[in-house]
C-alpha cells in the first residue's frame, strides 16, 4: 500500500481549507492538526433545526434547510465516528426528532421517508427527488435503531 507524500497531504489540506465547509475543516484539524473535538460538534450543530432534525446542507446533496432523515442520519454518522457526546442535549433532541416523525402507518414499509416532499423546492442530486416510500430501505433505519438503541444502553 501507498502512503501519502508530505506534499500531497499538504496540497489537500490547502484543498480543504479553501474549499471545504467549516465541517470539513474542524474534522481535518482534529485529524491532522491536534483541533478540538468540541469544534467538530460546534460546527455539526449549526446544520442543527428547532425540531431536533438536521437539515441546511449537512448531506452535500441535499441543500434543503429542513430536516430530514437522510440529513439527520448523517448527524448520527459523524457523532458515531468522531465519538462525541451522545448524551447530551443535542442528539436527545435528534433522537426525539425521529420518534416525531416516524410514520407508523402501514402504507410506508420503511419508518422514515429519506426526504420531505419540500425537496423539491432546493438543489439536490437527482437521487433525492421525492417520491413516496414503498418499500423497506435500512438507511435510515438501520442507522437511527442504533442509535436509539444505544441512547437506551440496551
Amino acid at each position: 500500500m501507498e502512503t501519502l507524500t508530505k506534499n500531497q497531504l499538504t496540497n489537500i489540506e490547502k484543498y480543504i481549507m479553501e474549499n471545504g465547509r467549516e465541517l470539513e475543516i474542524a474534522k481535518w484539524n482534529y485529524l491532522f492538526n491536534n483541533g478540538e473535538k468540541g469544534a467538530i460538534l460546534d460546527e455539526l450543530l449549526t446544520y442543527q433545526n428547532s425540531d431536533g432534525g438536521f437539515g441546511k446542507g449537512l448531506e452535500a446533496d441535499i441543500q434543503m434547510p429542513d430536516s430530514s432523515s437522510i440529513a439527520s442520519t448523517e448527524a448520527i454518522f459523524t457523532a458515531y465516528e468522531y465519538e462525541l457526546d451522545c448524551e447530551e442535549k443535542w442528539f436527545k433532541d435528534l433522537l426525539s426528532y425521529f420518534e416525531k416523525t416516524m410514520d407508523d402507518g402501514s402504507e410506508i414499509l420503511s419508518f422514515w421517508e429519506k426526504v420531505t416532499e419540500q425537496v423539491d423546492h432546493y438543489p439536490h442530486a437527482p437521487w433525492w427527488n421525492y417520491s413516496k416510500e414503498t418499500r423497506f430501505t435500512p438507511n435510515p433505519c438501520a442507522v437511527v435503531a442504533s442509535a436509539f438503541l444505544k441512547d437506551k444502553k440496551v
